[in-house]
């Protein structure tokens, strides 16, 4: 049995599945200022625990938007110092050329060593190990104990990167170090840039989490935690920890693998609609498709797909004012501010609730039926909007899901009944729960000839498969859940980026 929970801005939930994926319970709550209260809201019920005591708990698996909001609030991030192996070559280009106001004030500069490696693996020039220690000198002087490290082609040579790791490793314990080789295997800057945002969020997650965790253990609940990645399967919280970027579009990932996997359909259009935001895209083969090439975060280009999501200020929070729909939204206020909680302010909410009769909150807003389907009518529209966006839309069905769902109860959209599936507002943690785990390998390898290629890709599957054995697999349920490859024709030796992620269920005990 799994227990999955989705740390949201607005709610938070948890469910419990067995083996089979059958739903044994699930419960939302208001996501509190403080973690401790949001997980003590969930865990503190008498129910959840009759549940944890009649069944043996296998593992915890946590989906939160904590990484993400520290990204786009610019709170918390550390202070970072990047260290650009390139000999100088680079520049004419600087770190985080793209850099927003959030990230500005946490990213503390750089330096440029001699080192680095052209793309036929020759080196710029070799490693000093005298500038080495004079550069390491200096960081600890400075007390600066976030690094990140970047270098040419280091995702076909990552051994500068890798030399330079370690020796910081050794000489500064307890630094945080990340190299760009290890994020992801494209060109420089957007893996730099990925590095760099790596590295800024480590020290902020691995504090959260260990409270987490605490938190737990005061619930007596004492098994392996797993945290929710981009793509939408799982990883070890050690390799999460390490790498937060994997995690950043993890909230609207749950939300469309729950939608799938409640709704038993592999492809379709899913609606997540929240307190604050609706998210809408596809599910493929039951998992969301991705960006094409690189993503932007926070106004940062960096080298990894995520989720290829909509995302549009409407949800079950936001404030209607004049008949007009708003793009702010009182999201977690909602149960005090609210008209039908006795509050004052006119959301969403407060429209269904009339419009359908929902039992939501102890006060009946003053609201009469005419205004309250004109505001359920623009909702529609707003999401309508974005559905004609999508190729293929009129073919694919449409799965509706989320905590602020009800205000689209019983409406088509665009001549189509959306589907909603049992527990529709808890979708993101059972998404969360029912995640497979996974390990990806993402760099760029020499190809000699197609006998060699295949060879190579043979070899990379059998490297993935043992790490995911190692972490807990059950071997027979491993399966390719994405392989790309992208040729470099101009490079010589002929070369290649091979990004493979193999999955598949797992065992903790």
């Amino acid at each position: 049995m799994k227990l999955g929970v989705d740390i949201g801005g607005t709610n938070t939930d948890c469910v419990l599945v067995d083996r089979e994926g059958k739903l044994l319970y699930k419960r939302k709550v208001t996501t509190a200022k403080n973690i401790k209260d949001s997980l003590d809201g969930l865990l503190a019920n008498e129910e959840l625990i009759e549940h944890l005591k009649k069944f043996c708990l296998e593992a915890v698996v946590i989906g939160t938007t904590h990484p993400l909001n520290a990204v786009l609030q610019g709170d918390n991030l550390g202070a970072t110092y990047l260290i650009r192996i390139d000999s100088g070559t680079s520049e004419s280009v600087p770190p985080l050329h793209s850099m927003v106001t959030t990230l500005e004030k946490s990213f503390l500069g750089y330096t440029s060593i001699k080192g680095g490696h052209l793309c036929d693996g020759r080196e710029i020039s070799p490693l000093e190990r005298v500038e080495i220690e004079q550069l390491v000198k200096m960081i600890r002087d400075k007390n600066i104990s976030n690094i990140a490290i970047s270098s040419p082609f280091s995702n076909l040579y990552p051994s500068h990167e890798e030399s330079v790791a370690r020796y910081i490793k050794n000489e500064i314990p307890g630094c945080v170090v990340t190299v760009s080789s290890s994020i992801c295997g494209n060109a420089l800057l957007l893996r730099e840039n990925a590095a760099i945002l790596n590295t800024m969020l480590v020290r902020d997650f691995q504090n959260y989490f260990s409270e987490i965790e605490s938190i737990f253990r005061a619930h007596n609940i004492c098994v392996p935690v797993y945290i929710s990645q981009n793509n939408g399967t799982v990883a070890s919280a050690e390799y999460a920890l390490a790498h937060p970027v994997s995690t950043l579009s993890c909230g609207p990932t749950n939300s469309f693998v729950g939608a799938a996997k409640l709704a038993n359909i592999d492809e379709a259009i899913v609606i997540d609609v929240g307190g604050t935001s609706t998210d809408i895209g596809i599910v493929r083969k039951g998992y969301p498709i991705s960006t094409s090439h690189h993503s932007t975060i926070s106004g940062v280009k960096v080298g990894f797909r995520m989720p290829n999501v909509k995302t549009i200020p409407l949800g079950g929070g936001s404030i209607v004012r004049n008949g007009e729909i708003l793009g702010k939204s009182i999201g977690a206020a909602l149960q005090s501010e609210g008209l039908c909680f006795g509050g004052k302010i006119f959301t969403l909410t407060d429209a269904a609730v009339i419009k359908y009769g929902l039992d939501i909150g102890t006060y009946m807003p003053a609201v009469t039926p005419h205004e309250a389907d004109l505001v359920v009518l623009k909702a529609k529209r707003l999401i309508e909007e974005q559905l004609k966006k999508i190729p293929r839309y009129a073919e694919l069905p449409i799965i509706l899901v989320g905590g602020g769902a009800v205000v689209l109860k019983n409406i088509e959209l665009l001549g189509k009944k959306p589907i909603y599936p049992e527990a529709f507002y808890c979708a993101n943690a059972y998404g969360a729960a029912q995640g497979e785990i996974s390990v990806t390998f993402d760099k760029t390898v020499q190809i000699s000839s197609a006998k060699n290629f295949d060879s190579t890709l043979e070899d990379i599957q059998k490297e993935l498969e043992s790490k995911l054995t190692a972490s807990g697999g059950v071997v027979d349920t491993f399966r390719i859940i994405e392989r790309d490859i992208t040729p470099f024709h101009y490079m010589t030796p002929s070369s290649a980026r091979i990004k493979m992620t193999v999955g598949g269920k797992y065992s903790p005990g």
